[in-house]
Formats: structure tokens, C-alpha cells, sequence
């Protein structure tokens, strides 16, 4: 089974086809808003009914690296909201804010707060027990910093169906509410939309053309993306995480 990645302004798309199910995931995080969509588009190409479970895992770390975060953040399964989320009482000036997953488009089926009972004792994110072995997710014990959600769905003959896995933070629960309610399945594909039209709009006030189209295709656009996103806005290019 062959798999396609296509790398744009503002999102990546993957596709996959295996076991008649065409899968179409499309990754993106709003210009205006501290979450990571990540939209899910499954369309059944054979003639009986698929009954599938989709599940969605975080290692939470809200801080500096998860040995230094494990034993300090506070992890609860809101079933009122249908999210984990979770804080860290020590993470400073950060220490009020509420990281969350949650699904837009389809139930939350169970939810797990346990590391091990998730991923195994190896902890192996490639093959997790939960999934390998199926079955509802254990609640487990607090402490392991882990937030995990499965979703039950069913696609008849041919049938497609869109869902959304959310992974964000709040400043306040406020805030959480009207995130939540502000990307339904809807409003996940209007943001992703959205998105791309803004930094598409970034990215074509000033452009060049060379003899060359190899250099005129990597500056116009591509280089420019580099430097806002990885430099300027994420500070994740080489060094910019010790500050230089």
C-alpha cells in the first residue's frame, strides 16, 4: 500500500489506502487559535458495513521535558466537556493554563489517564497495548501523564465520514469552553480553510523571478515560510531554543 504527503502553507496532508479504507488526514494549527487540528477523512470503498475504532494519544509534558513535568501534572478525564485535560500546578507563570484533547464529529467512547495501560510497559507509541489488544481503554492510575481517548465508528457501504482530533491549551476553562465549542467538525474545516488562505496571503507580497525556477519556486513562498514559522513564531530552528 503506497502513502502520500503533501506539504503546504499552513497544513500536511496524508494519504493511505489499505484494507478498502481511504484515510485523508489533514494536520493544521489556526493562525488565531492554540490548537492542533488534526482532520480525518475515512470513505469505506467496499460493499459491507466497517466498524472501526479511532483512538487518540498525548504524552503530556507542559514544560521542559517530561522526566522534569511527569510527577507535576494534574491529569482528569471531563466527561461533562468530553475532553482530558489536564495542568501543571508548577509550571510558573504557565501554572493556570489547561491542556486538552478531545473529538469533534463523532462520541467519545472511554478515556485513559495511565501511560502503561496504554502504551505497555515498553511504552512503545509504534504498536500500543490498547490498541493492539482492543477493547475499552482502562481509566488506570494517575501520575503518568498520558491522556488517551477512543471513539467507536461505523461506515456503511461506500460511506464516508469526517472527524477531528483536537489537541490544544487554554488559558482558563473559559476559554476551553469556547475552543471546544468553536471547532465542530465545521468549524475545524472552515479554520483549516481559513488558515491556508492567511498565509497564503502572507507569503505572495513579495516575490522574484530568476532564470532559474528552482530558485524562484524555493523563495517564493518556501523560504519565507521557513523563516516566520520555524524562526520567528515557533523559535524551533537550530539553537532558537537556547535563545540565540
Amino acid at each position: 500500500a503506497s502513502f502520500e504527503v503533501h506539504h503546504g502553507f499552513g497544513y500536511s496532508t496524508f494519504r493511505h489506502t489499505s484494507l478498502g479504507l481511504e484515510i485523508e488526514a489533514t494536520v493544521c494549527v489556526p493562525t488565531d487559535a492554540p490548537v492542533r487540528l488534526l482532520d480525518v477523512r475515512l470513505r469505506n470503498t467496499r460493499s459491507d458495513v466497517r466498524h472501526l475504532a479511532l483512538y487518540q494519544l498525548a504524552t503530556l509534558v507542559q514544560g521542559g521535558t517530561p522526566h522534569e513535568t511527569r510527577a507535576h501534572i494534574e491529569v482528569e478525564i471531563d466527561a461533562a466537556r468530553g475532553c482530558v485535560r489536564s495542568v501543571n500546578p508548577s509550571a510558573g507563570v504557565f501554572d493556570g493554563r489547561v491542556l486538552f484533547t478531545a473529538f469533534a464529529g463523532v462520541a467519545v467512547s472511554d478515556d485513559s489517564i495511565d501511560r502503561r495501560a496504554v502504551l505497555g510497559c515498553l511504552g512503545l507509541s509504534a504498536a500500543p497495548r490498547a490498541v493492539v489488544e482492543g477493547g475499552p481503554l482502562e481509566r488506570g492510575k494517575p501520575g503518568e501523564a498520558m491522556a488517551a481517548q477512543r471513539a467507536l465508528l461505523t461506515l456503511g457501504a461506500q460511506e464516508e465520514r469526517a472527524v477531528a482530533m483536537l489537541l490544544g491549551e487554554a488559558a482558563d476553562l473559559e476559554q476551553l469552553d469556547a475552543l471546544l465549542a468553536r471547532f465542530n467538525i465545521a468549524g475545524v474545516s472552515s479554520a483549516i480553510r481559513a488558515t491556508r488562505a492567511t498565509w497564503r496571503s502572507r507569503l505572495t507580497g513579495t516575490s522574484i523571478r530568476t532564470p532559474d525556477t528552482a530558485l524562484d519556486q524555493v523563495v517564493n513562498g518556501w523560504l519565507q515560510y521557513q523563516t516566520l514559522v520555524c524562526r520567528l513564531y515557533a523559535r524551533s530552528a537550530y539553537y532558537q531554543s537556547g535563545g540565540a
